[in-house]
């Protein structure tokens, strides 16, 4: 088993559902979850049932091994797909930093009226996979890195057993 992993982050427009961005940043091998606007559709429902049903948003669904966090903004919201045990701190940075790019590269998805031009976002569909890619490479080298401090950590323990032995 190895570190918990972020698969897919979609941003769909409120109220139709239509998915405006559609990214895969790592490979998710149950099934394929490549139509966009399906699953678009599909959460929007959820969204409809809660707030019909309980007057609230959702926030996540979760099964035994995966979890889709929602984050909703004004307008839109954002679907991450993750490994259920995908730390929250980190998902919220993401969403944040996320918000602060799509807001800044496209300032109209906050606005109301969408002309259904998906073209517009896919710019931001190839920079967060171009990142999944380096997050990956970045990924490997830090735990690579920690796992040399750990083996450190064991010789200097040995020694220092070794040094109260004497």
């Amino acid at each position: 088993m190895g570190l918990p992993k972020l698969y897919h982050i979609w941003v769909i427009k409120k109220p139709a559902g239509v998915c405006v961005i559609d990214a895969e940043v790592s490979e998710f091998d149950s099934g394929n979850i490549s139509d966009g606007n399906l699953v678009g559709g599909l959460f929007s429902s959820y969204f409809s049932f809660s707030q019909k049903m309980f007057h609230e948003d959702i926030s996540i669904f979760r099964t035994d091994s995966y979890q889709v966090s929602f984050h909703v903004e004004e307008n839109y919201f954002i679907a991450i797909l993750t490994d259920r045990k995908f730390p929250k701190i980190i998902l919220r940075r993401i969403v944040s930093k996320f918000n602060e790019i799509v807001t800044k590269i496209h300032p109209e998805i906050m606005e109301e009226d969408f002309d259904g031009d998906l073209a517009t976002y896919d710019e931001i569909t190839e920079m967060i996979e171009e990142i999944s890619e380096l997050r990956g490479i970045k990924m490997a080298k830090y735990i690579r890195d920690k796992k040399k401090k750990a083996e450190k950590l064991e010789k200097i323990r040995e020694l220092q057993d070794e040094i109260e032995k004497l």
